[in-house]
């Protein structure tokens, strides 16, 4: 399932990506919890796609139809026992493109005052940009994984919460 803890809806649509929809609240972040066969989680690939139906066809849903992701946090637990919870460690980062001052690095440093954005779409181009996590350790569990992934939006850019987004695990180190 897929939660907003601001109150929006979070709607999958046929390609997997999820259209969060209503309420614009503050600094927001999105919950989605999912499970797989992959007996280990060596990665993750965060797809941002713009939308005809967000501010400025953007993938965000700030004013001009950009986003600020500020923390991606990802836990994993045993199909069928969710007391027994790993945190998921990123150890790099990278993406197709990110906005002066907003390097995706910003999500897997420890600051925690910074976070991921990428340049403004420009009027009339929809398309997606890709980011890719590398976990420390590859987490999971033999009968399979549960995941719980947060996606977090602490910037000073309150409204500039995720609009369209896709997620997907992999088990290759690749």
């Amino acid at each position: 399932g897929a939660l907003s803890a601001g109150g929006a809806t979070l709607k999958v649509l046929p390609d997997s990506s999820i259209l969060v929809e209503g309420p614009n609240p503050e600094s927001d972040s999105y919950t989605i919890v999912a499970q797989t066969s992959l007996k280990t989680i060596a990665g993750m690939r965060l797809d941002v796609v713009s939308d005809s139906n967000l501010p400025g066809s953007g993938p965000g849903r700030d004013t001009d139809g950009t986003f600020v992701l500020s923390r991606i946090e990802a836990q994993v637990s045993p199909k069928g026992a969710p007391q027994t919870v790993q945190p998921v460690i990123w150890k790099r980062a990278e993406a197709q493109q990110s906005a002066p001052s907003f390097s995706i690095q910003g999500l897997v440093d420890s600051k925690g005052s910074t976070g991921w954005s990428i340049d403004k779409p420009k009027a009339g181009q929809l398309g997606q940009v890709s980011a890719f996590f590398e976990a420390d350790d590859g987490a999971g569990f033999e009968q399979g994984t549960a995941l719980t992934i947060t996606l977090s939006n602490r910037s000073k850019k309150k409204t500039a919460n995720l609009g369209r987004f896709r997620l997907s695990v992999t088990s290759s180190k690749n």
